[in-house]
């Protein structure tokens, strides 16, 4: 089954979009519901109860963010730091003042193990995790082996966590376009998993 022509189907894109904006948004304490997260998105409806004007761009930025990732299937566009930019600076647009560059301060991952990259650090990390993305795609491997590659690749970019904030939506956005380019059936992590998920991550 090819999933980029799938994309192209406004339901299922739009779909993808809610289940992508209310999962991610929330794995990150926002506190908008599939509801309101709907509203947003399709109807266009800021909810009556009171919310940050944060979590409602969190939920926004989606709109534009499966568009992107047909234009950039289309193009055949490949993983660098360019894409992994353009990524955060949709997602997190009117969120930080810094969308779509890498950290300058350091920063940490509550409760893991070990520090992220120092900021002077990250470019190289990136640019090297990229090489090894792009390498492994043109192995011949089967469905499982080219999950358990990106999932690999996930826990080193949140290790390395390249920007100031927005690196778990970020790199859940990479996961997408990575099982997608590889025509693999492409998911969104619920937060109902949210405790598995950050142990993994750990």
């Amino acid at each position: 089954m090819d999933y980029k022509e799938l994309l192209e189907f406004d339901d299922y894109a739009m779909d993808l979009t809610i289940r992508m904006a209310h999962h991610n948004s929330a794995m990150e304490g926002n506190s908008l519901t599939l509801g309101d997260t709907m509203s947003i998105l399709i109807d266009r409806k800021t909810p009556i109860k009171s919310v940050s004007l944060d979590e409602v761009h969190e939920i926004e930025n989606y709109r534009n963010f499966v568009p992107l990732i047909l234009e950039f299937l289309e193009r055949d566009k490949i993983i660098d730091e360019h894409l992994i930019g353009h990524f955060h600076s949709v997602l997190m647009r009117n969120i930080l003042p810094d969308f779509g560059k890498f950290k300058t301060t350091y920063n940490e991952i509550i409760g893991a193990k070990k520090p992220t990259e120092s900021p002077i650090m990250v470019q190289p990390r990136i640019n090297d995790l990229c090489l090894k993305i792009q390498d492994e795609a043109l192995l011949n491997l089967s469905g499982e082996e080219k999950i358990k590659k990106i999932a690999e690749h996930h826990i080193e970019f949140e290790e390395i966590h390249p920007f100031s904030d927005g690196n778990g939506r970020t790199g859940r956005a990479l996961m997408f376009y990575q099982t997608i380019k590889a025509n693999l059936t492409p998911f969104v992590i619920e937060v109902s998993a949210r405790s598995e998920y950050m142990h993994a991550m750990r």
